[in-house]
């Protein structure tokens, strides 16, 4: 799969768009390509701040008797940032990541030999993290071929066990040997087993999906394991699977609870709760260790019977953080977000100072778009799929009239979806173009109108296949491009993806048509003033006349592979586009395509034009690159 493909398609991986691509960039990209600055590029500056916490776990420190609680951070495209800290003191240490390709992990868990274990992706490794050593270790690949480990449990006989993606496995680990092994695929068709938890029955317990989710157990003794719920109670997503607080298994999920006991899964009755999960950082006086208080003014705290009994300043600043999209405003100010988590922030271009303006979800925004002083989001994971920005006003967030963000949504809305379209029509109404969730195909048009301040949508215009661009045409309608591919865990149907016109008044396709063979997904459409479409499909340029209903121009392109919806008209009446490798521009006229200038580092996201300079993102860095004139 190109990295374009990944970018465009994140149904194909379990969290966003890129972060296979963004992890394979890691170090490698950030030790290597620190080459000097083309002719008229200029970098502007890096935007930091605390990852996304993955996993937190209790644990033994370095010397005898003391604790420490431990956090794992994801920087996407860097580096995972395993945090120890002192609650009695706040102090904090991090140890150098082993595998310079791992940007995260996740099931972060204490072992029975007091050092603590975790997985890592984009590559699955299992770490160690010697807790009297104070150094982290990389086990190797439990399950070579994986990209996650999900998560982690440890059972009765001393033995991990964890699960993984995307061929939905589970393996071991005897911290006491060092022996591991691979125990299979728990699902012939699944992708993902996600949540793992050992009972003390002999039988291990795992939830796979996303397509047709369910509950496997598998019998430690003899390697058998079965799918325990009836067709009934399987659906999309996921069940988590855990240990309770009273010591025996639980599942829950779409609606339903189940005690996991002797390989049986019994469905408690409605009115039956099951038993709280069993906490990760408990200290062995019984206390918790947490972290509290708002971004940029949070604490440690260890809480005893309900009650704060130390607390200290949290030290931990975190590291450049990847920028996922912008864009920018009328008075010349840029607008993004990062991904894992979402934080939006604001740069000023004239005294190049980003200034983070909050912490809106644990995802990341596909799409951004300014519209009458306002900040539009489109975005996964987040406060909200859709918010509404006003940076004049005060943030105040939520639902209501007077809100800042605003959060909307619309019927039958797919939470998990990811937007990666977002445009303006001819009639002032914004459209949003989208991936569908985890294990679904298709893929929604929002329609928002931001002046009365409702949302609706057109659901699964074409069948079995994501919105993956828009571009509005002088007559109100859109033309829209397509990806064959869904949601994570979602194996496509189509073989192609297709072009097509959407009426806005009657809400209606029009037409669709494949304008190139066997291309998986159509991207970066742009209207020209001459009322051609230009787009991309893969690697290949098209030009399609509305007139006709044909593609006049068809052109194999090399440019890099493109980060999607990232063209606009420039000066000169030229259009301009990023890709990994640079910034290409499209004669309009004679469709004729050139890298007109290289990065100094793979360009990951952008971008944003403000006069003849156009910004872009390398990770968690915004250069600008001065554009030709004439």
């Amino acid at each position: 799969m190109s990295i374009h493909s990944l970018f465009q398609a994140s149904f194909t991986k379990p969290c966003l768009a890129g972060i296979l691509f963004l992890g394979m960039l890691s170090m490698t990209s950030m030790n290597t390509c620190r080459a000097d600055l083309a002719k008229g590029m200029e970098k502007i500056g890096t935007f930091n701040a605390v990852g996304g916490v993955k996993g937190a776990a209790a644990g033994p420190g370095q010397t005898p008797g003391s604790q420490r609680l431990y956090l794992d951070y994801m920087y996407i495209g860097d580096t995972i940032e395993i945090v120890s800290i002192d609650p009695k003191t706040g102090d904090y240490q991090t140890f150098p990541n082993p595998v310079a390709s791992e940007s995260g992990s996740y099931g972060l868990i204490q072992g029975p030999d007091g050092n603590m274990y975790m997985g890592s992706l984009p590559n699955a490794h299992l770490y160690k993290l010697d807790t009297k050593a104070g150094k982290l270790e990389d086990l190797g690949m439990p399950c070579p071929g994986e990209q996650y480990i999900w998560d982690i449990t440890v059972a009765p006989n001393k033995k991990l066990y964890g699960c993984t993606y995307p061929n939905c496995k589970i393996f071991s680990y005897d911290p006491a040997t060092g022996k591991m092994q691979d125990l299979g695929r728990m699902d012939p068709q699944e992708k993902y087993a996600r949540y793992i938890a050992a009972g003390d029955d002999g039988y291990v317990y795992v939830s796979t999906g996303t397509v047709h989710s369910g509950i496997v157990a598998y019998h430690i003794a003899d390697g058998t394991f079965k799918q325990m719920l009836p067709e009934a109670d399987r659906g999309k997503l996921f069940y988590t699977t855990y240990c309770g607080t009273d010591g025996k298994v639980y599942a829950t999920g779409m609606g339903n609870s189940f005690l996991l006991e002797n390989g049986q899964a019994t469905k408690l009755e409605k009115g039956q709760k099951a038993a709280p999960v069993l906490s990760k950082v408990l200290l062995p006086d019984g206390a918790s260790v947490k972290m509290a208080g708002a971004d940029g003014d949070q604490k440690i705290e260890t809480v005893l019977d309900g009650k704060v009994v130390e607390s200290h300043p949290y030290l931990y600043h975190g590291r450049a953080l990847n920028i996922f999209r912008f864009t920018n405003t009328p008075d010349g100010t840029i607008y993004g977000s990062s991904v894992l988590p979402l934080y939006v922030f604001s740069l000023s271009p004239a005294d190049k100072k980003f200034q983070t303006i909050g912490r809106w979800g644990g995802g990341e925004s596909y799409s951004l778009l300014a519209q009458h002083g306002k900040v539009l989001l489109a975005s996964y994971s987040a406060k909200a799929i859709l918010m509404s920005y006003d940076p004049a006003q005060k943030i105040n967030p939520g639902d209501k009239p007077d809100s800042n963000p605003r959060y909307f949504s619309y019927e039958g809305a797919d939470h998990a979806w990811r937007p990666h379209a977002l445009i303006e029509g001819k009639e002032g109404k914004v459209y949003v173009g989208a991936v569908a969730g985890y294990g679904s195909l298709g893929g929604d048009i929002a329609i928002w109108d931001t002046q009365a301040n409702t949302v609706s949508a057109v659901k699964n215009p074409i069948r079995d296949q994501s919105i993956a661009s828009l571009a509005a045409a002088d007559d109100g309608s859109l033309y829209g491009g397509t990806s064959i591919g869904g949601g994570g865990g979602a194996t496509p149907t189509q073989k192609e993806a297709v072009l097509f016109h959407f009426d806005t008044t009657t809400q209606k396709v029009l037409s669709q048509m494949v304008p190139v063979a066997g291309a998986g997904s159509i991207t970066d459409l742009i209207m020209t003033p001459d009322n051609k479409l230009i787009g991309f499909a893969g690697d290949t340029l098209f030009v399609y006349d509305p007139k006709t209903q044909q593609v006049i121009h068809r052109e194999k392109v090399s440019v890099g592979n493109l980060i999607y919806n990232s063209v606009v008209f420039g000066p000169n009446h030229q259009i301009y586009g990023l890709s990994s490798a640079g910034i290409f521009s499209v004669n309009p006229a004679t469709y004729a395509v050139k890298l007109i200038a290289k990065s100094p580092e793979p360009i990951t996201s952008g971008g944003a034009l403000i006069g003849d300079q156009f910004y872009f993102g390398c990770l968690g860095t915004i250069y600008r690159y001065k554009l030709p004139t004439q």
